[in-house]
């Protein structure tokens, strides 16, 4: 008698971002619909169709991971794969979305509000933790997070409902390789970015 073999999960199809289309968010929505027998999904960013220039690569256990783009007007392509309890299936279609650099009439409505949703840190560069000055002019739901060059997320330091006001958090990036990072408050409609550089 044979054993029967689990097949392997077919390739997720892809919702968002939509093929061909243009982002301009700092930190975008990739999403996927789940496949049946997938007990995790290895996903890939790239610079180029082969993915011969990947940006990221990573497995996740659900559907929907944010990516932050560190390249402004550049062609970005993604991909994922389903992986089973047997193996990892095939990669669905690849998609490719433009990254395109804000115009001025697409910041105006939300510029007011920017200048009162400040963004610092100091010392910068840094070795090993920076302090994280930020002024919110009103009340509202606050997240700060920090990505490295590839979009992936390395620390979350705030999320929560915070009072108008000058604010401050430490981050230790002890164990984290030097270079280029940043960090990005939202507190909607705004979102400020910050450059942190880590040096060693």
């Amino acid at each position: 008698m044979f054993e029967e073999v689990e097949p392997l999960p077919e390739a997720p199809s892809v919702i968002a971002p939509k093929l061909g289309s243009v982002v301009t968010a700092p930190v975008m929505k990739l999403a996927w619909h789940s496949s049946s027998g997938a007990i995790s999904y290895r996903w890939q960013a790239a610079l180029d169709s082969t993915y011969q220039m990947q940006v990221i690569e990573s497995t996740v256990p659900d559907t929907i991971v944010e990516f932050v783009p560190s390249l402004l007007g550049t062609t970005y392509h993604f991909r994922v794969c389903a992986n089973g309890v047997t193996g990892p299936g095939s990669f669905c279609a690849s998609v490719s979305f433009y990254v395109a650099v804000p115009k001025a009439e697409d910041v105006t409505e939300d510029r007011s509000d920017q200048e009162r949703v400040t963004l610092c840190n100091y010392p910068n560069p840094f070795n090993p933790s920076t302090t994280i000055e930020y002024y919110l002019d009103k009340t509202g739901h606050v997240t700060m997070d920090v990505y490295d060059v590839r979009g992936a997320s390395v620390a979350r330091l705030v999320d929560s409902e915070q009072h108008s006001g000058l604010h401050r958090v430490t981050w230790d990036a002890g164990g984290l390789a030097a270079g280029v990072y940043f960090c990005i408050l939202q507190r909607a409609p705004s979102h400020v970015v910050s450059r942190l550089n880590l040096i060693r």
